[in-house]
C-alpha cells in the first residue's frame, strides 16, 4: 500500500501538471489570437481565418483539459474557472480590436464585442463536447488495450462505440446535404433513412462514398450494441454460477470406495 504522503505528493505534481496545460494553452490561444491581429489588414473571406486561429485554439485547450479530468486526472476546479475565463480575453480582446480597427475587418465595435463574449465561450463548449466524446474514449481505450490482465470488454465496446457515434456524425454531414430542410419532429429518423437508401425531400447525397462509410461504421455500432449484451449477459451467468470452492463433486465410485472402507 503506498503511503499518503506519496499518493499526496503524485496528486499536487499531477495538478502542477495539469495547471502548467492550461497556462500553455492560454498562451497558445494568445499567439493565435495576435497572429488574428497581426494579418487585420489581408482579406478573410467569411472570416474562415478570424473564427478558426480565435476559437480552434480554445476549443482545443478545453477538449484536453476535459479529457484530463475525465480520466481521473486532478483537475482543480479554480483552475478550471480561471483557465476557461482566461481565454476569453486572450482570444477576444486580440481578435475584437482586429475587427473593430479602422484597418481591419471593418466590421465595427458590435460584431468585435459579439466575437469576444460569445463565438469563444462557444468555441470552448464545442472543446468540452470534443473531449468526451471523442478525447475522453481515446485515452480510456488506450488505457485498457494496454493493461495487463483483463482488458474490460465493456469498457473497449463502451469506448469504441462513443468513437463511433463521433466519427459516423462527421462522415453523414460530409455524405448528406440538408440545405434548406429545417429539423422537426422525425427529422432524425429521417437522416437514418437516408443513410440507408430511402429517398427523402430536401436532402440530397453530397457524397456516394461518405455515404457508404456512414453506412459501414452505423453496422459496425450494431455490432458492438449487441456484442456489449452478449458480454453483459456472459458476466451475468458467470456470476450467478454456484461456487464449488475449487472441489470437484464426489462421482459413484468414490463414495462405494469410502464404504467399503468403512
Amino acid at each position: 500500500m503506498p503511503s499518503p504522503d506519496v499518493s499526496a505528493g503524485a496528486s499536487s505534481r499531477g495538478r502542477r501538471a495539469v495547471d502548467a496545460v492550461i497556462a500553455v494553452g492560454i498562451l497558445l490561444v494568445l499567439g493565435c489570437a495576435v497572429v488574428v491581429f497581426a494579418m487585420r489588414g489581408i482579406e478573410d473571406p467569411e472570416s474562415a481565418r478570424l473564427m478558426a486561429l480565435g476559437g480552434l485554439p480554445a476549443a482545443l485547450v478545453s477538449a484536453v483539459v476535459t479529457a484530463l479530468a475525465l480520466t481521473g486526472a486532478p483537475v482543480a476546479s479554480r483552475a478550471a474557472w480561471w483557465g476557461a475565463g482566461g481565454m476569453v480575453p486572450a482570444a477576444g480582446l486580440p481578435c475584437g480590436a482586429a475587427i473593430a480597427l479602422p484597418d481591419g475587418y471593418g466590421e465595427g465595435p458590435g460584431s468585435a464585442l459579439l466575437f469576444a463574449l460569445l463565438l469563444v465561450p462557444l468555441a470552448e463548449l464545442l472543446g468540452i463536447l470534443v473531449g468526451m466524446i471523442v478525447l475522453w474514449p481515446v485515452v480510456v481505450l488506450l488505457q485498457a488495450l494496454t493493461r495487463r490482465g483483463d482488458r474490460a470488454p465493456r469498457t473497449i465496446l463502451t469506448m469504441v462505440l462513443l468513437l463511433l457515434v463521433a466519427i459516423s456524425g462527421a462522415t453523414a454531414t460530409a455524405a448528406l446535404d440538408t440545405h434548406g430542410w429545417s429539423p422537426s419532429r422525425g427529422s432524425g429518423l429521417a437522416m437514418f433513412a437516408v443513410v440507408f437508401g430511402v429517398p427523402i425531400d430536401a436532402v440530397t447525397v453530397r457524397s456516394e462514398p461518405m455515404l457508404w462509410v456512414t453506412r459501414v461504421l452505423v453496422a459496425v455500432m450494431v455490432a458492438c450494441v449487441l456484442a456489449y449484451f452478449r458480454v453483459e449477459r456472459r458476466e451475468e451467468r458467470a456470476r450467478r454460477a454456484p461456487r464449488t470452492g475449487g472441489q470437484r463433486p464426489r462421482t459413484g465410485g468414490q463414495r462405494k470406495g469410502r464404504e467399503s472402507q468403512k
